[in-house]
């Protein structure tokens, strides 16, 4: 028996009963494919659009801050560098600091050193040199901060 026969068999109320329910699976479907996706996206993008825009403020910020940087960075000539670091060595991390140069490198150990010591040197070589952290074994004891940092210099003007 095939379909057609099946439907011409059935009663003129079972007939319309059948196509109403048809309609409402196709309204379903539609609802649940087209409409309410669409809907929820509508529904929520006022709050994404708030979100979004304060990530933006906030990466805006940052490139602010990035930029400002990099302005107030300015490459001295190798040798002034290399006095100026060696300067705050031994003024921010104390007489148990061993500064060591090699070329466009710098090789600091400290035994003792204290962490405001420690992050006030590290600011002023990226701030006042321009020198760029590559490497730090550090580990803190009793004391204070043991280890050594390597810097690299920036490439003369």
């Amino acid at each position: 028996m095939s379909v057609l026969s099946a439907w011409r068999g059935r009663t003129a109320r079972e007939q319309w009963l059948s196509g109403v329910a048809v309609a409402g699976l196709l309204v379903l479907v539609a609802w649940n494919v087209g409409l309410a996706p669409a809907l929820r996206t509508l529904s929520t993008a006022p709050s994404a659009l708030l979100q979004f825009d304060a990530q933006l403020a906030s990466m805006q910020i940052m490139a602010g801050e990035a930029a400002r940087l990099q302005q107030r960075v300015t490459p001295a000539r190798a040798a002034d560098a290399v006095r100026l670091l060696e300067a705050a060595t031994q003024q921010r991390l104390g007489p148990g600091a061993v500064f060591m140069v090699n070329a466009d490198r710098v090789t600091v150990s400290v035994k003792a050193a204290q962490p405001d010591g420690l992050t006030q040197w590290l600011a002023q070589a990226r701030e006042a040199v321009g020198a760029v952290t590559e490497r730090a074994t550090l580990r803190r004891t009793a004391a204070g901060w043991e280890g050594s940092i390597t810097l690299h210099l920036p490439a003369a003007p």
